[in-house]
């Protein structure tokens, strides 16, 4: 007998900062502290190279930023002194850090489908940062750096078993959508946008919203997604 190709999403998959948490500016404001933005540097340069690598990893950002800057690439020192200067600010905010509404209303309502994390950020920060915020126990995985985004997702298809249809990406950047293109599956952009919202159209702007286009996909009849 052949089993009908799922239609239902059956594990939810999130992007962490500017997703579920509002930490853009905190993370923005680490990256222009850490580089020396009107200071050492231009910071319009400095505002130029983030909106450039602002998608990359911490590791990544600071590395190409500085490149961009002085027309080399770091040493290890330096490039240590700017990820280490980069995350004490980070820390020394985390508590300003807040959740957007409605996520432990979204997780009560998709408590039968699994709910997961994966970011650039780094997975032990994220991890702390769930733990303050109270949030872990609605996420049955957290991936975060060194695992990339593209990564965690193959990683959960297979462990899971899961055809793509099932699994759904939500983001908040344009590039999350291109990761999950890549992977195969389906794609939400999600922008609460406390500080400054995206204008494009097809962007949701709440869970709530999320909910009502999983709920739209999941009793969409077979092959009409």
């Amino acid at each position: 007998m052949v089993k009908p190709s799922p239609t239902a999403i059956s594990t939810i998959v999130f992007d962490f900062d500017g997703t579920l948490v509002d930490s853009g500016e905190i993370k923005k404001t680490a990256f222009m502290t850490a580089l020396g933005a009107g200071d050492s540097v231009d910071r319009k340069a400095c505002e130029k190279a983030y909106a450039t690598h602002g998608t990359v990893n911490r590791t990544g950002l600071l590395a190409s930023s500085f490149t961009d800057l002085y027309g080399r690439e770091p040493d290890p020192a330096e490039h240590q002194a700017l990820v280490e200067a980069y995350t004490d600010y980070f820390r020394r905010h985390i508590d300003e850090i807040v959740v957007f509404p409605g996520l432990a209303e979204f997780c009560e309502r998709y408590a039968a489908k699994r709910i997961m994390i994966s970011s650039n950020a780094p997975r032990t920060e994220i991890v702390e940062l769930c733990d303050k915020l109270s949030l872990s126990a609605y996420f049955a995985r957290t991936y975060g750096w060194p695992v990339s985004k593209e990564a965690a997702l193959r990683e959960i298809l297979v462990d899971f078993r899961l055809e793509p249809a099932e699994l759904l990406y939500v983001g908040d950047r344009y590039e999350d959508g291109l990761v999950a293109e890549k992977v195969g599956v389906p794609f939400q952009r999600l922008d609460p946008g406390f500080h400054s919202r995206s204008t494009t159209d097809g962007i949701l702007r709440s869970l709530a919203e999320l909910a009502e286009a999983i709920d739209a996909q999941d009793q969409a009849p077979e092959g009409h997604h």
